[in-house]
């Protein structure tokens, strides 16, 4: 019996078959591209390419069991979905990413190494040649040929290491872009207009899914597809609320507008005409570069844009770059119980700070800019050989006592330009 499978973590496999065993023909000629790799499991699979991570291609998966049906083989199709499929799949493509990060940096840095020891030998070997010397016969004329073929091949090799440089960086910034929260507030959204457009389609079923055009063969696999989308939408809010509960990132909603404000869009601040569920509308400038119509005929200009897209908002002379804390929100200091003589009796904690916070302070660590000399890159100070992580966002929310407290330190973090201060009163 063959059998074709398709889970999000492993992608669409066949089992039960060997490469030369007759079926190549048929699988091979199948749509959809179909490959064999002896890697998978212990005997080797056919696998559709670009099928891991993602929901099945279920018209390639039904037409190869047709044609392996009718050239007369037993086919089973089985597609399952697990409830922590996204969690490991993160994970797996994580840990994948940084392997090819640090094989393409191997690569890089090897060829780069070599390349410019070599380009050192052929500079020491010219500062030997006395300036303007002539060609006086054709041994010394084979000699600089071969100089130059040297030159030509370390420059190339430097080039290719360049290459492999650049492909590192491509693999960790994608990796970074993907966890974005703005990039993953946009797939949110997708997923969940994904899943309510498939709710629908399962929903105009008739119980035995034999209805015409339907994309899906039964009910089955359609529960299997919505199953996946919830778990998939599940991972990414949680990632999101987290952020949210560190204070790191909050999207804009249409609570933190109102008519008449400004907003920064992307890098343009536009007033405010109307707050609507999803975008806002604003005003777009006049061809003179102003806000405001010239006679009462000419009509204003206004276009709406995502909340994802807002980076900021003034309102009443104030500027905040990024929405201001959840209804609620309290200081994020301790309260420190000061002693009569702090050198021999310590200072108590009193715990955290009830009060309403006045205003914040948002630090990006990256371990040079933000004044910390590498060690806020380091997940334990005490452990200097530990890789550095991924560059990271601090933020602190002051009441009006801990920001008269903490006002040189404060002052300090604003001098490294790696740090704001907004004014929530």
């Amino acid at each position: 019996m063959i059998r074709i499978g398709h889970t999000r973590a492993s992608g669409t496999l066949v089992f039960g078959t060997t490469r030369h065993d007759g079926t190549d023909a048929v699988i091979g000629s199948a749509s959809g591209g179909w490959r064999y790799s002896r890697l998978i499991g212990d005997e080797g699979a056919w696998y559709l390419p670009h099928s891991r991570y993602g929901r099945p291609r279920l018209p390639d998966i039904e037409r190869l069991a047709a044609a392996l049906r009718a050239a007369g083989h037993t086919v089973e199709v089985t597609i399952t979905s697990s409830s922590n499929a996204t969690a490991a799949i993160e994970a797996d493509r994580a840990v994948r990413a940084a392997g090819r990060a640090a094989r393409y940096t191997e690569l890089a840095d090897a060829r780069i190494s070599s390349a410019t020891a070599r380009l050192a030998a052929v500079d020491a070997r010219r500062e030997a040649v006395p300036p303007g010397q002539p060609v006086i016969n054709d041994r010394y004329a084979g000699f600089l040929n071969r100089l130059n073929r040297a030159e030509d091949a370390a420059r190339a090799q430097l080039a290719t290491g360049h290459y492999w440089q650049r492909r590192a960086e491509a693999t960790s910034s994608t990796q970074r872009y993907r966890h974005n929260p703005r990039v993953t507030v946009g797939r949110v959204e997708r997923l969940e207009a994904e899943q309510r457009r498939l709710q629908r389609r399962r929903d105009g079923l008739d119980p035995t899914g034999e209805r015409s055009g339907a994309y899906f063969a039964d009910l089955a696999e359609m529960d299997v597809a919505l199953a996946d989308l919830t778990d998939e939408i599940g991972y990414w809010r949680g990632e999101l609320a987290a952020l949210e509960t560190a204070g790191v990132f909050r999207s804009w909603t249409r609570d933190d507008f109102r008519p008449g404000d400004e907003a920064r869009v992307l890098n343009v601040w536009y007033p405010v005409v109307r707050v609507n569920t999803k975008t806002l509308t604003v005003e777009l400038p006049n061809r003179d570069g102003g806000h405001e119509s010239n006679n009462e005929v000419t009509r204003r200009r206004t276009d709406t844009a995502p909340y994802v897209n807002v980076y900021g908002r003034r309102r009443d002379g104030r500027e905040l770059l990024s929405p201001p804390p959840a209804e609620g929100a309290t200081c994020t200091c301790r309260i420190t119980i000061p002693t009569f003589n702090a050198e021999f009796i310590p200072e108590r904690d009193g715990g955290p700070c009830p009060k309403p916070p006045v205003s914040r302070l948002t630090i990006r660590h990256d371990g040079a800019s933000c004044g910390c000399d590498g060690t806020c890159m380091l997940p334990e100070p005490d452990e200097p050989d530990v890789s550095p992580e991924q560059e990271w966002t601090e933020v602190v929310l002051f009441c009006t006592d801990h920001a008269f407290e903490f006002q040189a330190d404060i002052a300090a973090a604003v001098a490294t330009e790696a740090a704001t201060v907004e004014d929530l009163s």
